[in-house]
């Protein structure tokens, strides 16, 4: 099997507009985080709680983060004689951030619910899924033949590893398209001036974590 950490140049038949690799180089960083860290994550913000209270807390948790450093980014603008390169530079930074932050709520989320996700492929597909919301989701249960939603459960579990693969490159050219189209757009209207830019980054951080949070809650039944 190839290393999953490998980068890959896009094929013409997955369309990916991911023409530099930054998405796919962050994607590749994120899913190579350290597995205790999610367990350490639960135990430092569960704040002693379980069940329910654990995840809306872990849910509360990542709205903040990805909203707050999206509207930090945007707030930049306002800063005198801050570039445009600048910015542009941030919100490089902030495409690894958004995955890396995602990828530690979902693996968190997953250990809260009694899942461990350990396989770098199969927390590929989970990320992949979850940030493409109901597209995403769709395809991972139509390619699992899961009847029950529990899609995040059986992936980390009960899928062979040639079925993990085969569901990876059906998701990989739609989320890189997708979601490389959509921080080159937030990455500009994030560098409007007079804190619109953190208005607007404010706005769309937290209207995408509500979209990961949905989809990570139907992942594991909850």
């Amino acid at each position: 099997m190839t290393d999953p950490a490998a980068p890959r140049g896009p094929s013409a038949e997955e369309g990916s507009d991911d023409r530099d690799g930054l998405v796919e180089r962050a994607l590749n960083r994120a899913v190579s985080m350290n597995a205790d860290l999610a367990r350490r994550h639960v135990a430092r913000f569960g704040g002693g709680k379980s069940g329910t209270a654990l995840l809306k807390r872990l849910d509360r948790q990542y709205r903040s983060t990805v909203a707050g450093s999206s509207a930090a980014v945007g707030a930049s603008a306002i800063v005198p004689g801050f570039g445009t390169a600048a910015g542009v530079a941030l919100s490089g930074a902030q495409v690894l951030a958004t995955l890396e932050a995602t990828m530690l709520y979902v693996l968190s989320y997953a250990e809260a619910t009694g899942v461990a996700v350990d396989d770098v492929d199969r927390r590929r597909v989970l990320l992949m899924a979850v940030l493409l919301g109901k597209d995403g989701t769709a395809l991972v249960e139509k390619a699992l033949g899961n009847s029950d939603a529990r899609w995040g459960t059986l992936l980390a579990n009960g899928v062979p590893a040639q079925v993990v693969q085969q569901v990876g490159r059906q998701l990989r050219g739609r989320f890189l398209a997708k979601f490389g189209v959509t921080q080159v757009a937030l990455s500009l209207a994030r560098l409007l001036p007079f804190g619109a830019g953190a208005a607007v980054g404010g706005i769309t951080g937290a209207a995408s974590a509500g979209v990961v949070i949905k989809a990570t809650r139907k992942a594991f039944a909850r």
